[in-house]
């Protein structure tokens, strides 16, 4: 998606969410892209027929932190459930 960055001096840029340095980035902003790829998925759930277990989210670097964010708390069952031991065990 196309947002305003605060560390673009508040330019319209493609980026998932606000980052307010070159390391860091908002838990809000992360939460609500979180969410809004929760809704895409759910749309191709529903609306194209494809199961939840087909549909795969990656990214690299801060796309991947929000992949790994957003896969831990999709709401339907995903490899994630099976490691719940060994996450909580390295976080």
């Amino acid at each position: 998606p196309v947002i305003s960055v605060t560390l673009a001096d508040g330019y319209s840029i493609i980026a998932w969410f606000d980052l307010l340095t070159p390391y860091g980035e908002t838990v809000s902003g992360i939460h609500s892209m979180s969410e809004n790829i929760h809704k895409l998925i759910e749309n191709e759930i529903t609306e194209n027929s494809i199961p939840a277990s087909r549909i795969i989210v990656g990214g690299y670097s801060r796309d991947g932190r929000l992949a790994l964010y957003s896969a831990l708390n999709l709401p339907h069952t995903n490899c994630w459930n099976n490691c719940n031991q060994l996450l909580a065990s390295v976080a």
